[in-house]
């Protein structure tokens, strides 16, 4: 199976990219952790998110470190007084949090993207 991985994973960043480039601007992205930050730079789209969304006071109203100098961390409260774009659901571990904040976005007209529905099982 690893032999495989390059070539799985150049497949699912290639189905990013193509969701990414058909949806609504501006994206917001659920998390600002190393997990998520990375994920994005991985998937070379830190290009298309506009915010980071995370209630962490030692990230909102920073630069998470990635490639892209120009995503802003918002908090929740922010986001959910956003009136359009797309969702990006990455919040890893946060079930709650990131139901929460899918559950608005899909009230409000968004778009999301599921990272977990990208996967095959």
């Amino acid at each position: 199976k690893w032999r495989n991985l390059k070539f799985s994973w150049d497949e699912f960043k290639y189905k990013m990219k193509e969701k990414i480039n058909l949806t609504k601007k501006p994206i917001y992205m659920i998390g600002a952790s190393h997990s998520q930050t990375n994920f994005i730079n991985y998937l070379e789209i830190p290009f298309d998110i506009s915010f980071c969304i995370d209630d962490d006071p030692k990230k909102t109203g920073k630069v998470p470190p990635t490639i892209n100098s120009d995503i802003d961390v918002i908090t929740t409260n922010s986001f959910l007084n956003a009136k359009n774009g797309t969702l990006l659901k990455t919040g890893f571990g946060y079930p709650e949090w990131s139901n929460k904040l899918t559950t608005y976005a899909k009230s409000a007209g968004f778009s999301v993207i599921d990272i977990n529905l990208q996967r095959k099982n």
